[in-house]
């Protein structure tokens, strides 16, 4: 064996050791430097040791260097390494938001099997249901009404502008009435509400509310997020005369009734013309199929009318709109 030459491989191996050591300490000595001249004052450190294995020369001996790895300092703050946070993968997002999709969908069925589709069932429920709140005996009704009627022209005098300001402020069913009904009669004394029943007291007064599909404009209704709905009705235009009722209208709200008027026995009515438009109801229906609040709105564009009190010629141009609003509570 040729020991001279196996001599010179150990010493060249310790030597390349040796300035493999060198340079990487010198290399971190610089890096420390530079640490030390940007950072002004350190925060607490938290030591994170790591062993090195000894490094073993060729000649057997070993060489303990650099025992323990500092946390690497950034931009002066140290920090200590974790594993990076790694997202949900892209299947599992699909699924949640798809299960997410699924159940809003659910919740919006769910809130919207009651609500009638159609132009036919929107009527449908609102008839069924405010004949069903005729026929109920014991609820308690709130009803507003509002009349405006403005005289655009009005011939005769002043003795007939008298009488006909005296009609119009006796038959202007103006303000709120409070209806309780037990057994289907309500209990209060007075004047609007004393042996009155749900059906005269419930547009149409005294009788069943009936709509013809094809008077009906438009009809729309949406879920009002607790399992019901609410609905509106749209009216188109229809006449009223001495002769003719104005029948779509007078089978779900409440019409001038020229008996209730108590005309003067003078006062002799020779021609009469009302003409309804642009008139709806809106009702809200509870998951039940129970009304708990209506309004019915009712415009006259025109209503004209000629005659004569006593020998005294007469005639009449008049418009106005009348509201009627229920609140119902079981």
């Amino acid at each position: 064996m040729n020991y001279k030459k196996l001599t010179q491989i150990a010493v060249i191996l310790v030597i390349a050791v040796w300035i493999f050591s060198m340079s990487l300490a010198v290399g971190l000595v610089r890096v420390r430097r530079k640490e030390a001249d940007t950072t002004t004052a350190l925060p607490p450190l938290t030591t994170m040791s790591r062993t090195f294995a000894p490094a073993t020369s060729a000649a057997g001996s070993s060489t303990s260097m650099f025992q323990t790895q500092q946390p690497v300092s950034i931009d002066g703050n140290y920090q200590e390494t974790t594993a990076p946070t790694v997202g949900d993968p892209d299947w599992l997002i699909a699924e949640k938001e798809s299960i997410a999709a699924s159940e809003e969908a659910s919740k919006k069925a769910e809130a919207e099997k009651n609500v009638p589709k159609n132009k036919s069932e929107i009527i449908t429920a609102y008839v069924n249901a405010v004949n069903k709140l005729k026929k109920t005996k014991d609820f308690t009704l709130v009803k507003t009404n509002n009349l405006n009627m403005t005289i655009d022209e009005l011939t005769g005098g002043d003795s007939i502008k008298s009488i006909a300001d005296k009609l119009i402020k006796e038959n202007s069913p103006n303000g709120t009435t409070t209806y309780t009904f037990k057994d289907g009669m309500a209990q209060e004394t007075g004047k609007e509400q004393a042996g009155k029943s749900p059906n005269q007291v419930i547009a149409p007064n005294g009788k069943s509310t009936a709509v013809t599909e094809s008077f009906v404009k438009s009809a729309s209704a949406k879920a009002d997020g607790n399992g019901g709905y609410t609905l509106k009705l749209n009216f188109g235009s229809e006449t009223q005369t001495l002769t003719t009722a104005a029948d779509n209208y007078a089978g779900c709200m409440e019409v001038i009734s020229i008996e209730a008027l108590g005309l003067p026995p003078a006062a002799k009515l020779s021609e009469l013309s009302i003409v309804y438009d642009n008139s709806y109801i809106e009702a809200a229906i509870n998951k039940d199929g129970k009304i708990t609040s209506m309004k019915h709105y009712m415009q006259v564009t025109s209503a004209s009318g000629s005659g004569k009190y006593f020998l005294i010629p007469v005639k009449m141009q008049a418009h106005g709109d009348f509201t009627s609003e229920y609140k119902i509570t079981y």
